[in-house]
């Protein structure tokens, strides 16, 4: 999936002036003001305890993503934005590192490593909870911290 993040000028000509995606190869990212033209389809809330933000979002059938963790973070910061972001219905969790750095020995995963789980805002009722664990995990790759 590809999202156009530009929050100004481009997104208003990307998406021909507000006024729709028809024909383009990528979404352009909505603000909250935004969440209900025609070509709103996803949302980059950076702060995933914006419970009403991501309410909103998706109440109206848009995408969000948030980055729940970034380089300069703690750890225990980055978990509990996690958690908020699980909890909040956020579809793309995202993180500046996908595994451990030798600055970072840590990860933000889910058990057994799964890529996903069922979304417990969004989830479709036939979403397996017994096939994906809804519990999330800081896994520790040994070092300090």
């Amino acid at each position: 999936m590809f999202v156009l993040l530009d929050r100004a000028g481009k997104t208003r000509a990307y998406t021909r002036d507000f006024t729709g995606l028809e024909g383009r190869a990528m979404f352009a990212n909505a603000e909250p003001p935004q969440f209900d033209e025609r070509w709103a389809a996803f949302a980059k809330i950076d702060d995933p305890t914006a419970a009403a933000t991501i309410g909103a979002a998706i109440e109206r059938r848009i995408m969000v993503g948030s980055n729940v963790c970034a380089a300069g973070r703690e750890r225990s910061e980055c978990a509990t934005r996690l958690l908020h972001g699980l909890r909040n219905g956020v579809h793309m969790l995202k993180d500046d590192f996908p595994g451990p750095t030798e600055e970072r020995d840590w990860s933000l995963r889910f058990p057994n490593d799964a890529p996903f789980r069922c979304n417990p805002v969004t989830g479709a009722d036939t979403c397996r909870e017994d096939d994906l664990d809804e519990n999330w995990t800081v896994v520790s790759h040994g070092g300090p911290g």
